[in-house]
């Protein structure tokens, strides 16, 4: 019997996490748009090989590098972002549950760093990845808020008065 061979990673792709991020973001949505071309089977095929090179990264770059890649799907057209995101997805279920908890940790790291509208938007882009766990954020915040005065009328009764 034969081991399963690993797809390989894209280095071109882990390659951009040197660039900075202006130049990084303009490579990804080239990158992304160019994706869009292809058939799905073959968009996931290449999101994995994309993947692999990415949470290969050290966790510095690595996350650098992944809010790069929220951003500039926050700013593409919704006719490249949701094909793309989709093949991200189909992607991530083939990657490694080590690769698969950096994602989640990741995401709900970056979340923060996000307007509350981009989460919103993130988290229609990516329900699977982000949609949950920035609903969250957002209910938090709202909790977090003073509560208005409450404004209480003493009843006619005599109870609990001094």
């Amino acid at each position: 019997m034969t081991a399963q061979q690993k797809p390989p990673m894209d280095q071109s792709w882990s390659a951009l996490a040197d660039l900075s991020a202006a130049d990084r973001e303009a490579k990804m949505a080239q990158r992304y748009t160019e994706l869009t071309s292809l058939p799905e089977d073959q968009r996931v095929t290449r999101m994995v090989e994309m993947a692999r090179a990415e949470y290969a990264l050290p966790y510095e770059k690595l996350r650098g590098f992944a809010m790069s890649r929220l951003r500039t799907w926050l700013k593409l057209d919704e006719k490249v972002a949701v094909p793309v995101v989709d093949a991200y997805d189909k992607a991530m279920l083939q990657m490694s549950s080590t690769s698969a908890m950096h994602r989640v940790a990741l995401n709900q790291t970056l979340a923060r760093d996000f307007s509350e509208e981009d989460r919103d938007r993130l988290s229609k882009l990516i329900p699977t990845g982000f949609g949950s766990f920035i609903q969250g954020i957002n209910k938090a915040r709202l909790l977090a808020k003073p509560p208005e005065k409450v404004i209480t009328k003493k009843g006619w009764l005599p109870f609990g008065k001094k």
